[in-house]
Protein backbone atom coordinates (compact mmCIF):
# COMPACT_ATOMS: atom_id res chain seq x y z
CA UNK A 1 0.00 0.00 0.00
CA UNK A 2 0.86 3.76 -0.58
CA UNK A 3 0.32 7.12 0.73
CA UNK A 4 1.42 10.81 0.27
CA UNK A 5 0.93 10.66 -3.28
CA UNK A 6 3.36 7.38 -3.68
CA UNK A 7 6.18 8.83 -2.08
CA UNK A 8 5.72 6.39 1.05
CA UNK A 9 5.11 2.49 0.64
CA UNK A 10 4.83 -0.29 2.87
CA UNK A 11 5.21 -4.10 3.30
CA UNK A 12 3.72 -5.67 6.11
CA UNK A 13 6.56 -8.07 8.24
CA UNK A 14 6.22 -11.08 10.62
CA UNK A 15 6.63 -8.39 14.15
CA UNK A 16 6.43 -5.14 11.90
CA UNK A 17 5.98 -2.92 9.05
CA UNK A 18 8.63 -1.95 7.04
CA UNK A 19 8.26 1.34 4.69
CA UNK A 20 9.58 2.60 1.67
CA UNK A 21 10.63 6.28 0.69
CA UNK A 22 10.35 6.62 -3.32
CA UNK A 23 12.40 8.84 -5.05
CA UNK A 24 14.93 8.89 -7.65
CA UNK A 25 16.47 5.76 -5.11
CA UNK A 26 14.93 4.10 -2.72
CA UNK A 27 15.48 4.27 1.41
CA UNK A 28 14.00 1.23 3.33
CA UNK A 29 12.89 1.55 6.91
CA UNK A 30 13.51 -0.96 9.14
CA UNK A 31 13.36 -4.89 7.83
CA UNK A 32 12.18 -7.43 10.68
CA UNK A 33 13.05 -10.82 9.60
CA UNK A 34 15.31 -12.26 6.49
CA UNK A 35 12.06 -14.10 5.81
CA UNK A 36 10.49 -10.72 4.93
CA UNK A 37 13.42 -9.80 2.70
CA UNK A 38 11.78 -11.92 -0.34
CA UNK A 39 8.47 -9.78 -0.16
CA UNK A 40 9.92 -6.53 0.07
CA UNK A 41 12.17 -7.31 -3.07
CA UNK A 42 8.72 -8.42 -4.57
CA UNK A 43 6.76 -5.31 -3.57
CA UNK A 44 9.94 -3.16 -5.38
CA UNK A 45 9.90 -5.14 -8.38
CA UNK A 46 6.48 -5.85 -8.84
CA UNK A 47 4.34 -2.75 -7.60
CA UNK A 48 6.85 0.00 -7.62
CA UNK A 49 8.57 -1.45 -10.94
CA UNK A 50 11.91 -0.47 -10.08
CA UNK A 51 15.22 -2.62 -10.03
CA UNK A 52 16.44 -3.87 -6.29
CA UNK A 53 19.61 -2.23 -7.04
CA UNK A 54 17.61 1.28 -6.52
CA UNK A 55 17.44 0.67 -2.94
CA UNK A 56 20.54 2.89 -1.50
CA UNK A 57 19.89 2.81 1.85
CA UNK A 58 18.43 0.88 4.76
CA UNK A 59 17.63 3.13 8.33
CA UNK A 60 16.83 0.97 11.19
CA UNK A 61 14.66 3.30 13.58
CA UNK A 62 16.00 1.54 17.03
CA UNK A 63 18.05 -1.49 17.51
CA UNK A 64 15.67 -4.15 18.57
CA UNK A 65 16.10 -7.59 16.85
CA UNK A 66 12.55 -7.22 15.33
CA UNK A 67 13.72 -4.34 13.32
CA UNK A 68 17.86 -5.10 12.20
CA UNK A 69 17.09 -8.79 11.68
CA UNK A 70 16.72 -8.91 8.21
CA UNK A 71 18.97 -5.92 7.35
CA UNK A 72 22.04 -8.35 6.36
CA UNK A 73 20.28 -10.72 3.71
CA UNK A 74 18.72 -7.33 2.38
CA UNK A 75 21.81 -6.12 1.68
CA UNK A 76 23.01 -8.89 0.19
CA UNK A 77 20.79 -8.84 -2.26
CA UNK A 78 21.06 -4.55 -2.95
CA UNK A 79 24.57 -3.52 -2.00
CA UNK A 80 22.61 -0.82 0.29
CA UNK A 81 23.93 0.82 2.70
CA UNK A 82 22.78 1.06 6.51
CA UNK A 83 22.06 4.54 8.89
CA UNK A 84 21.12 4.28 12.24
CA UNK A 85 21.27 6.71 15.20
CA UNK A 86 25.28 7.50 16.05
CA UNK A 87 24.65 5.51 19.28
CA UNK A 88 24.35 2.73 17.23
CA UNK A 89 28.29 3.41 16.18
CA UNK A 90 28.94 2.99 19.95
CA UNK A 91 27.66 -0.83 20.10
CA UNK A 92 30.22 -1.52 17.03
CA UNK A 93 32.28 -0.05 18.89
CA UNK A 94 31.98 -1.69 21.93
CA UNK A 95 32.24 1.31 23.78
CA UNK A 96 28.24 0.76 24.82
CA UNK A 97 25.62 -1.74 24.86
CA UNK A 98 22.35 -2.70 23.83
CA UNK A 99 19.92 -1.47 26.54
CA UNK A 100 18.81 -4.63 28.50
CA UNK A 101 15.20 -5.34 29.92
CA UNK A 102 14.99 -8.03 32.31
CA UNK A 103 12.96 -11.44 32.06
CA UNK A 104 9.92 -10.22 33.73
CA UNK A 105 9.74 -7.02 31.52
CA UNK A 106 9.96 -8.48 28.49
CA UNK A 107 6.66 -11.21 29.24
CA UNK A 108 4.87 -8.57 30.99
CA UNK A 109 5.62 -6.75 27.70
CA UNK A 110 4.44 -9.62 25.43
CA UNK A 111 0.73 -9.39 27.29
CA UNK A 112 0.27 -5.96 25.69
CA UNK A 113 1.06 -6.99 22.05
CA UNK A 114 -2.21 -8.35 20.46
CA UNK A 115 -1.56 -11.53 18.65
CA UNK A 116 -3.71 -10.49 15.50
CA UNK A 117 -0.39 -7.94 14.62
CA UNK A 118 2.80 -10.02 14.43
CA UNK A 119 3.65 -14.14 13.20
CA UNK A 120 6.72 -15.87 14.90
CA UNK A 121 9.90 -15.46 12.88
CA UNK A 122 9.87 -18.92 10.45
CA UNK A 123 12.10 -21.55 11.15
CA UNK A 124 14.70 -20.29 8.48
CA UNK A 125 14.51 -17.11 10.81
CA UNK A 126 15.63 -18.87 13.60
CA UNK A 127 18.43 -20.61 12.46
CA UNK A 128 19.99 -17.70 10.56
CA UNK A 129 19.05 -14.47 11.94
CA UNK A 130 21.38 -12.32 13.71
CA UNK A 131 20.67 -12.04 17.71
CA UNK A 132 22.07 -8.25 17.36
CA UNK A 133 19.29 -5.94 18.97
CA UNK A 134 18.27 -9.26 21.55
CA UNK A 135 17.03 -7.10 24.62
CA UNK A 136 17.50 -9.97 27.21
CA UNK A 137 20.29 -10.67 29.04
CA UNK A 138 21.35 -13.93 27.92
CA UNK A 139 25.19 -14.57 28.02
CA UNK A 140 27.39 -14.84 25.27
CA UNK A 141 25.86 -13.60 22.40
CA UNK A 142 26.94 -10.95 19.91
CA UNK A 143 23.51 -8.30 20.81
CA UNK A 144 25.58 -5.23 19.53
CA UNK A 145 26.09 -5.09 15.83
CA UNK A 146 25.53 -6.99 12.71
CA UNK A 147 27.85 -7.89 9.36
CA UNK A 148 26.81 -4.76 7.80
CA UNK A 149 29.06 -1.98 8.22
CA UNK A 150 27.04 1.38 9.43
CA UNK A 151 27.58 4.08 6.88
CA UNK A 152 25.31 7.22 7.52
CA UNK A 153 25.11 8.04 11.30
CA UNK A 154 21.92 9.62 11.47
CA UNK A 155 21.39 12.63 14.55
CA UNK A 156 18.48 14.23 15.31
CA UNK A 157 17.77 17.22 12.45
CA UNK A 158 19.55 15.85 10.08
CA UNK A 159 18.16 15.46 6.17
CA UNK A 160 17.07 11.64 5.17
CA UNK A 161 19.60 10.71 2.55
CA UNK A 162 18.03 10.53 -0.90
CA UNK A 163 15.00 11.62 0.84
CA UNK A 164 14.65 15.59 0.33
CA UNK A 165 11.83 17.02 2.66
CA UNK A 166 12.41 13.93 5.70
CA UNK A 167 14.40 14.79 8.72
CA UNK A 168 15.93 12.77 11.20
CA UNK A 169 14.53 13.53 15.18
CA UNK A 170 16.15 11.17 17.97
CA UNK A 171 13.20 9.77 20.04
CA UNK A 172 15.01 7.79 22.88
CA UNK A 173 12.83 6.08 26.10
CA UNK A 174 11.67 2.71 23.66
CA UNK A 175 15.37 2.60 23.77
CA UNK A 176 18.38 5.19 23.96
CA UNK A 177 18.51 5.02 20.02
CA UNK A 178 14.79 5.19 18.50
CA UNK A 179 14.68 8.06 15.82
CA UNK A 180 11.48 8.83 13.86
CA UNK A 181 11.37 10.79 10.61
CA UNK A 182 9.42 13.57 9.95
CA UNK A 183 8.15 15.87 6.72
CA UNK A 184 7.01 18.83 7.59
CA UNK A 185 5.34 19.23 4.16
CA UNK A 186 3.18 16.46 4.49
CA UNK A 187 3.05 16.40 8.13
CA UNK A 188 3.86 12.37 8.14
CA UNK A 189 5.52 10.83 11.29
CA UNK A 190 7.42 7.60 10.59
CA UNK A 191 7.60 6.48 14.19
CA UNK A 192 9.37 3.44 14.55
CA UNK A 193 8.34 2.01 18.09
CA UNK A 194 7.63 5.41 19.33
CA UNK A 195 4.27 5.10 18.98
CA UNK A 196 2.36 2.12 17.87
CA UNK A 197 -1.55 0.57 16.63
CA UNK A 198 -3.26 -0.73 18.88
CA UNK A 199 -6.71 -1.26 19.90
CA UNK A 200 -7.72 0.50 16.01
CA UNK A 201 -5.81 3.76 17.10
CA UNK A 202 -2.58 4.96 16.67
CA UNK A 203 -1.46 5.40 20.59
CA UNK A 204 1.75 5.85 22.81
CA UNK A 205 3.68 3.12 23.56
CA UNK A 206 3.71 2.76 27.05
CA UNK A 207 3.59 -0.63 27.96
CA UNK A 208 6.17 -2.47 25.28
CA UNK A 209 9.92 -2.84 25.85
CA UNK A 210 9.93 0.76 26.93
CA UNK A 211 14.06 1.08 28.18
CA UNK A 212 13.57 4.38 30.16
CA UNK A 213 9.81 5.78 30.99
CA UNK A 214 11.14 9.15 31.63
CA UNK A 215 12.81 9.82 28.38
CA UNK A 216 9.89 8.09 26.47
CA UNK A 217 7.83 11.12 28.12
CA UNK A 218 10.23 13.86 26.72
CA UNK A 219 9.99 12.50 23.52
CA UNK A 220 6.59 12.60 23.67
CA UNK A 221 6.68 16.27 24.20
CA UNK A 222 8.88 16.91 22.08
CA UNK A 223 6.75 15.00 19.28
CA UNK A 224 3.65 17.19 20.32
CA UNK A 225 5.62 20.35 19.27
CA UNK A 226 5.27 18.85 15.42
CA UNK A 227 2.60 19.34 12.79
CA UNK A 228 1.50 15.54 13.13
CA UNK A 229 -1.28 14.28 10.78
CA UNK A 230 -0.24 11.50 9.36
CA UNK A 231 1.80 8.62 11.40
CA UNK A 232 3.45 5.83 10.29
CA UNK A 233 4.16 3.14 13.27
CA UNK A 234 6.15 -0.23 12.72
CA UNK A 235 4.14 -2.21 15.10
CA UNK A 236 0.62 -2.46 13.83
CA UNK A 237 1.20 -0.42 10.74
CA UNK A 238 -0.80 2.43 9.49
CA UNK A 239 -4.60 3.07 9.94
CA UNK A 240 -6.07 4.82 7.11
CA UNK A 241 -7.85 7.79 8.37
CA UNK A 242 -6.66 8.12 11.54
CA UNK A 243 -5.29 11.26 11.82
CA UNK A 244 -2.30 11.95 14.68
CA UNK A 245 -2.16 10.06 17.63
CA UNK A 246 -4.13 9.21 20.99
CA UNK A 247 -2.20 10.84 23.97
CA UNK A 248 -2.23 9.19 27.22
CA UNK A 249 -0.56 12.16 29.41
CA UNK A 250 -3.06 12.65 32.22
Amino acid sequence: MNALNGELHWVKGRFNYSYILVGESLVVIDVDFPSVVPKIISYVQGKLKRRISDIKLIIATHWHIDHIAGIDELVNKTNAQLGAHPIVQSYYLKENSVSLLSFPEVIRSAVFVPQEHFSFPSFKDLFSMPLAGLPLPIPFIERNRIQTELTYLLDDGQTVPYCKGWKIIHTPGHTKDSLCLYNEQHEALIAGDVLIHRGGMIRENTDVLIWDKSQYRETIKKLQCLKVRYVFPAFGGPIPGFEGWVSLEK
